[in-house]
């Protein structure tokens, strides 16, 4: 859809596009991904176009509807919600918070997210190897953070260890890709810690190079925490250096829980507790059996439960089984025509 500027005439430009795609393809299923910035204008397009609306629900979209000062916002939701046919939870926190919005457990569908092996296809140890001569990381011992760069994602606290990383592991340095407002606070955090020579921002990553910056590391690290109702809804990329064989450090937070099994692919920790942050990583990166170890169980995992395609099949079957089985479907307003005859497919969905 073409970008739109302010919520009004994103609304109705979503509104539009939608109900003009739902004209051409004959969808069984609207899917929206998110209800704050589609899920208004998705739902009035079901009630339309007689198509039933399912909701995806990540985390923090819904976990600040629970804070104070938000009652304009639950309502909004609590509209979108019961147009709803059922929505589908990343996980059992996503699933919880919902229940404290009143959503009937039957309604939610749980599936996380899914690792694209694809994307691994044509990536080698040799591009590795070149990521780490680009950083001039030849001989260090990598510690890898990949998120936006916000304060939820707990790169500080990675810094903030990083002087006690340092006195057991001299060789240790820190990779951080990506952009985003706490940069400028990151830069002068590891300069005020005297580690700045040892912490590379790389900026943004395209996509075709990202799977080698994880197989570059010896350790994945990311801290996460909730901050002012924001938090890791599930952390995919703890699953994206599971599939890369990397053992992972993350906050005892959030999704992030359900992702990582403590002692056997990575270490959970407090991510409030720098000193906790500090032993983990220095534990994984001065014992490269354990480290081995828990990147081994890692990839065994997200092979077995994150795989993209089964997790795709799955939430298909539960759209188009509880939309086409379990629910009646409201019949189709005579919408006009805005492109023509148009090309109908079986079992369509529409995701926003």
């Amino acid at each position: 859809m073409p970008a739109a500027r302010g919520r009004l005439a994103r609304l109705l430009a979503t509104l539009w596009w939608t109900l003009r795609l739902a004209r051409r393809i004959h969808p069984d299923v609207i899917y929206g991904t998110h209800w704050r910035n589609c899920g208004i204008a998705l739902r009035l397009a079901g009630m339309l176009a007689g198509i039933p609306f399912f909701l995806a629900v990540h985390g923090s979209e819904v976990l600040e509807l629970l804070g104070p000062r938000k009652k304009g916002a639950l309502v909004l939701f609590r509209w979108v919600a019961a147009g709803c046919r059922g929505f589908v939870a990343l996980g059992g926190y996503q699933q919880q918070i919902l229940e404290k919005l009143g959503i009937d457990r039957a309604k939610v569908f749980t599936s996380p997210e899914g690792m694209d092996f694809s994307r691994l296809a044509n990536i080698s140890q040799n591009d590795a190897s070149g990521i780490r001569a680009r950083h001039k990381l030849d001989g260090a011992r990598v510690i890898l953070t990949v998120g936006r760069l916000v304060e939820r994602k707990g790169h500080d606290r990675v810094i903030q260890a990083l002087p006690r990383v340092l006195a057991e592991v001299p060789d240790a340095v820190y990779l951080v890709v990506g952009r985003g407002p706490e940069e400028d606070r990151l830069r002068a955090l590891a300069c005020a810690s005297r580690v700045e020579d040892c912490v590379v921002f790389c900026g943004f990553v395209p996509e075709t190079e990202l799977m080698a910056y994880y197989l570059a590391c010896d350790v994945f690290a990311m801290p996460n925490r909730e901050v002012g109702g924001d938090t890791e809804g599930f952390g995919i990329v703890f699953v994206e250096a599971g599939a890369c064989g990397k053992p992972v450090v993350g906050g005892r937070s959030g999704g992030a829980v359900e992702v990582i099994r403590d002692g056997v692919t990575g270490f959970l920790v407090d991510p409030e507790d720098v000193e906790e942050t500090a032993r983990a990583l220095v534990r994984l990166l001065r014992d490269p059996k354990l480290a081995a170890e828990f990147g081994r169980a890692g990839r065994a995992r997200v092979e077995r439960q994150y795989c993209y395609q089964q997790i795709a099949d799955n939430i298909k079957s539960f759209l188009l089984g509880r939309s086409l089985s379990e629910l009646k479907v409201p019949p189709a307003l005579n919408l006009p025509s805005t492109d023509g005859p148009g090309e109908t497919r079986d079992h369509d969905v529409a995701m926003s």
